[in-house]
């Protein structure tokens, strides 16, 4: 989406002149457009409100300040991003596929967020609160402990070896990260193609670790 001006971000919504009937998911929609665009210090509630053609009295009724409303953001996406897990959980995939769909799966989720992800981290609000950081390992936490039931499913089923579930799965998040880390330092903003090379590597190396655990 290419925008004309910084006063007129996407696509407005008809006019509402009801507070109560202002929408908070509309108006996270709208935050995330902006904030991705423009960053947090250079965004308003102002701004915000413009965008949906709503007053800044209405938008304050549900988010008194921007701090609360970039950390709603967050939260709305912790929350999509556990809704995301358990759709790929509930598939029944194999093991090979239900991690290689995990990456595909952050591949696309960080796709729908990556400007925003790099404006945010620019302005340094990525860990800037107790509020995000927690927000954050609660997603983490809900990935892991769905993963690791997964785990003790295949060595009851008798398809791997008995292991240590959660420090198994943790191993495997934790080197995906380490790929993704050691990108930033190299690329602080990846293109395409690198992303691409990045995610290759991450399913390459949880497909050989499942295949260490794997039952011959």
């Amino acid at each position: 989406m290419t925008f004309k001006s910084k006063k007129s971000v996407g696509q407005k919504v008809k006019k509402l002149n009801v507070k109560g009937a202002v929408k908070q998911e509309q108006i996270l929609e709208a935050a995330i457009r902006r904030l991705s665009h423009f960053g947090v210090h250079k965004t308003t509630l102002t701004e915000i409100a413009d965008d949906l053609s709503i007053s800044k009295q209405a938008l304050m009724y549900y988010y008194h300040d921007k701090a609360s409303l970039v950390t709603s953001v967050l939260e709305k996406i912790a929350g999509d991003y556990i809704v995301e897990v358990k759709k790929l959980m509930a598939k029944n995939l194999s093991l090979n596929h239900l991690f290689t769909g995990l990456v595909d799966m952050r591949h696309s989720f960080f796709g729908r967020y990556h400007m925003l992800f790099i404006q945010m981290k620019t302005d340094g609000f990525t860990r800037s609160s107790s509020e995000i950081e927690a927000t954050r390992k609660q997603a983490e936490q809900a990935e892991r402990i769905a993963l690791a039931e997964r785990l003790k499913s295949e060595i009851t089923q008798g398809t791997i070896r008995e292991i240590d579930t959660d420090t198994t799965v943790q191993l495997m998040l934790d080197t995906m990260a380490a790929f993704a880390y050691s990108m930033q330092f190299t690329c602080p903003i990846p293109t395409e193609d690198q992303l691409q090379q990045l995610f290759d590597r991450q399913k390459n190396a949880v497909l050989l670790m499942i295949n260490g655990i794997t039952t011959k």
